[in-house]
């Protein structure tokens, strides 16, 4: 499963996977009829084909934009400014260079996609967790110090801790 990132919802792209097959089942039945026709309706199934393909790539790549941007949104939280505006200036092209490599080597697709499906729910709950986390640090921390402050103003009472036994051997 994958979230559909383009419209910038959580609609998973499953729904949208369908529909694509749809559209080209439907297409595949149209295509036979078209055949006997004429010739030219063969050459416009490429065209369908490249067009899903685009979509795809397009998806991916937006994926991977929003990746890089919650990554350079974390470098900049961590005052890491070189790393993050080379990353800013530089995210598309690294991004199209990556779906064009899985083009040209369609094995690298699949784990690419599940990389994704891997780091995007990481990165959104990892910036979730380390918000919460410092919250607890920092409450844990001032109550420590409300307690050690309200422990300094208290006034000493006497406990009633036994006292240690003198040894019968001194005088003193």
């Amino acid at each position: 499963m994958s979230l559909d990132l383009d419209k910038g919802d959580a609609k998973l792209a499953d729904d949208i996977d369908k529909k694509i097959e749809q559209q080209v089942k439907s297409q595949r039945q149209q295509k036979p009829r078209a055949s006997s026709q004429s010739a030219s309706k063969k050459s416009s199934s490429p065209g369908t084909r490249r067009t899903k393909e685009q979509i795809a790539d397009s998806e991916v790549s937006a994926r991977l934009e929003r990746t890089f941007d919650r990554i350079i949104d974390a470098l900049e939280q961590r005052d890491d400014e070189e790393l993050a505006t080379v990353m800013s200036e530089d995210k598309e092209a690294m991004s199209r260079g990556i779906v064009s490599l899985t083009k040209s080597v369609k094995p690298l697709r699949n784990p690419l996609i599940m990389v994704l499906n891997l780091v995007e729910p990481i990165l959104a709950f990892g910036r979730v967790a380390r918000i919460l986390f410092l919250r607890f640090a920092e409450r844990r921390a001032r109550v420590m110090a409300e307690r050690e402050a309200e422990a300094a103003r208290a006034p000493r009472v006497p406990t009633m801790e036994p006292q240690q036994a003198q040894p019968w051997y001194d005088n003193n």
